[in-house]
């Protein structure tokens, strides 16, 4: 982000690493896998939902590599 004032321009610097970045998620993810370990509950994201996700990452990998701007086929 940045913002242009009377002080001049000021950015905000993303965190360095990924883990930094997602920090308080990561900690919601846990807290929730601890929950459902100490109850007994489903987790609230599936195997399946990981591999939609990683399908869709395949996805855009190819639709990069292939340098044209058109749908890939999933």
């Amino acid at each position: 982000v940045e913002m242009y004032g009377g002080k001049g321009i000021s950015r905000d610097k993303p965190y360095y690493f990924f883990v930094e970045r997602y920090a308080e998620s990561y900690a919601a993810e846990i807290d929730h896998f601890i929950t459902c370990v100490e109850t007994g509950s489903s987790p609230a994201v599936t195997a399946s939902d990981g591999r939609k996700a990683m399908i869709l990452c395949e996805a855009a990998l190819a639709s990069a590599r292939s340098g044209r701007f058109e749908p890939v086929k999933l």
